[in-house]
Parts: C-alpha cells; structure tokens; sequence
C-alpha cells in the first residue's frame, strides 16, 4: 500500500486553508494509500478522516519512505483564504468542487475544553484575538474598542493570543492554548473579531462567523468564503456594522 507525506509551509492559516486539499486527495487515493500530514500544528489533523498520522517536523520522518510527497504552500501575494485553498489545490494538481475548509473536532475535544470553564461565559459569547507584536497604544484601542462593544452588546468576552495579554476579559486565555484547543474554543463562540488570519481560518473551519481587520485592504473580498466580513477600521460601531451580516443573521 503506497503512502503520501503532505507538508504544509507556512502558519495556521495555511494549515486550515489545506484541508479541503487533503480531503481532495483522500478521496482521489482512496483505499490505496495513506496520509500523513506534516506541518508544526498538525494537531488540527489529529482525528481527521483523511489523516492516517500527523508530524509536527520532518526531522521525525527521516526513516519513513513516500511513496509520494507533497508540499503545500501560499503563493505569494496570495491573502484570501480561498485564494489559499485553490492555490494548493493546483500544487497538486486537483481542481476542487468543495473548497470550504472544515476541522474536524471531538467530543474528547469539548471534554478537554471544558477545564477553561468557556460555558461560564455569558451569550453573545465573542472571542477577540487582537494579534501579537501590538504596542501599547494598538494594545489600548483594543481594550477600548472590546469595552465599548461590551457595553452596546452585553456579551461575553473570550481573549485569544499566542502570548499572554494583560487585560481584562471575562476568560483570559492568551497565551494558554494549542492550536486545537483554540479550534475548540472558537467553535463555542457566537462570532470572533479579530487582525490574526490563523485565527479567523480556525473560526472559518468550525463555521463560526468572523470580523476580520483589514486596514491593508489585501484581500478580495468579492471571491472570499462568506461569513468572514472585513473592516477597515478598529472601532465598536464598526465591528457592530460588520457583526448585522454575520452574528445578528444567525
């Protein structure tokens, strides 16, 4: 039986953005094969019907022979999430009729989430992810834009980062989690706002709704997947604007 090594450059968004790729190629080997999924957080292929076996660094699989290899990474220029996924798709060579990346969670995964108590957390339920590197004053426009939405909504505020945040929000989990674990937390919230395209990917592929920053302008939206909304500006009355299309329509 052949086997296939799939590598995924790139970050959490090209990790998410690949699955429909992998499902692709799951379906086109069928039962000839198997794949193994290689990318720093490949804990989100964990469980995943397509994934036989996941890898966290190729140095672990010097001893193993593929039959086929594939590498998968964003082309340059390329910032939308479905520019991402077809972009791979083409590296190998499949054309893709579902494109919408979909992770695939546990009911081991809502145990283990439990332990960061998420249910405590009133409805609307938010996960803000603001980014790292942020200064002080872009770290202040956060904590005020989260407090004036807080004070129009009423809702509940999970706080996600890869490093630990020193602010104030009803669950602070910068810093705490893995990949997975943050997959999971997302998909128990009703929308999140966010600059981090790892984040707004994740809530992409647990079909939670997202607002997404995009002062840049860098991606086009008129081909983007739906429930991921732009602003071009950080503010409450913008994200409230954004949040009509998305949080308020479910």
């Amino acid at each position: 039986m052949g086997s296939t090594l799939v590598v995924i450059e790139g970050d959490i968004a090209e990790a998410v953005c690949a699955e429909p790729v992998i499902r692709a190629i799951a379906l086109k080997i069928q039962d000839h094969g198997q794949i193994t999924v290689c990318h720093e957080h490949a804990d989100l292929y964990v469980g995943h019907p397509a994934a036989a076996t996941v890898a966290y660094d190729e140095l672990e699989l010097s001893a193993v022979k593929y039959q086929t290899v594939l590498r998968l990474s964003n082309a340059e220029g390329c910032e939308g999430f479905r520019d991402k996924v077809h972009t791979m798709a083409r590296q190998a060579g499949l054309e893709l009729t579902q494109d919408l990346p979909q992770l695939s969670l546990s009911g081991f995964d809502m145990l283990r989430m439990q332990r960061f108590g998420i249910s405590s957390v009133r409805q609307p339920r938010i996960a803000i992810a603001p980014g790292s590197g942020l200064d002080v004053s872009q770290q202040a426009l956060w904590q005020q834009t989260q407090q004036s939405l807080g004070g129009k909504l009423q809702c509940g505020f999970v706080l996600l980062a890869d490093s630990r945040l020193n602010w104030t929000a009803d669950k602070n989990l910068s810093g705490k989690l893995m990949a997975r674990e943050t997959a999971a937390v997302i998909s128990q919230c009703d929308a999140v706002i966010t600059a981090e395209k790892a984040y707004a990917a994740m809530a992409l592929a647990v079909n939670v709704p997202v607002v997404l920053l995009d002062i840049q302008g860098s991606i086009r939206w008129d081909r983007e997947f739906e429930g991921i909304v732009p602003i071009m500006e950080l503010s409450a009355d913008a994200i409230l604007s954004a949040m009509s299309s998305t949080l308020c329509n479910d």
